[in-house]
């Protein structure tokens, strides 16, 4: 995964404790994520006929590959509370 960062001045440092990068957040996101998979390849035909499946590939691709909740919802033609509540199921599974 790639990470801008700028690197921080020697007073800006004892300022920010022991973080000598700060994470620039005004990056665009295409750019700090452009090592993506696409969603097609993650969410792929066989995956989505199987639900398991599915709601594990849905949770990779939000948790590891950084795609937004909306984003998965509209490729999969879902509501994206449809996809939250696909992702809060899995989370409690896996408190178990």
């Amino acid at each position: 995964m790639i990470i801008f960062c700028r690197k921080m001045g020697q007073g800006e440092w004892s300022r920010m404790g022991h973080n000598f990068y700060e994470f620039l957040p005004e990056i665009p996101r295409n750019p700090r994520f452009a090592n993506w998979p696409e969603l097609g390849k993650i969410l792929t035909e066989g995956v989505l006929r199987d639900r398991g499946q599915r709601d594990q590939k849905v949770e990779e691709a939000v948790e590891r590959h950084g795609y937004t909740q909306r984003e998965v919802a509209d490729f999969l033609g879902l509501h994206f509370t449809s996809v939250s509540r696909i992702m809060n199921q899995r989370s409690k599974m896996q408190r178990k």
